[in-house]
């Protein structure tokens, strides 16, 4: 038989647990929270019903879902002014209403710049695991 016309699909290697988040800590003005398999769900924003209350000048009332899916930590922006990731190794992201995965440490600017609204700045850190 010819070969050529014949399509081969090859499984994707299953991830591996070191790949996988353990917890995410949080940091926001001295005031820490952990995200793990108790809590896997966090809101972000200026308004009192946030599970992380921040007090950026462009930081919107509900900013931002932080939440766990397929052993990583994502954070969607559903802001006005966006938000911005820096990881620890000086790469930067910029998300208006989009999603993006965490890794590693770094600064999460709920609001724009960090030298814009430097009220804004949560530290991270991915635990893996």
């Amino acid at each position: 038989e010819d070969a050529g016309e014949v399509t081969q699909v090859r499984s994707q290697p299953a991830q591996t647990g070191a790949l996988s988040h353990r917890a995410l800590l949080l940091d926001y003005a001295g005031k820490q929270l952990q995200m793990d398999s108790n809590r896997t769900h966090c809101t972000v924003g200026r308004g009192d019903d946030n599970d992380l209350v921040v007090e950026g000048e462009f930081t919107s009332r509900t900013h931002a879902v932080i939440f766990y899916r397929h052993g990583r930590f994502h954070l969607k922006d559903m802001s006005t002014n966006g938000t911005v990731l820096i990881q620890a190794d000086g790469h930067l992201a910029r998300l208006h209403r989009g999603e993006g995965m965490l890794s590693g440490k770094g600064i999460i600017c709920f609001g724009g710049e960090p030298d814009v609204d430097p009220g804004a700045l949560v530290h991270f850190q991915c635990i893996e695991g």
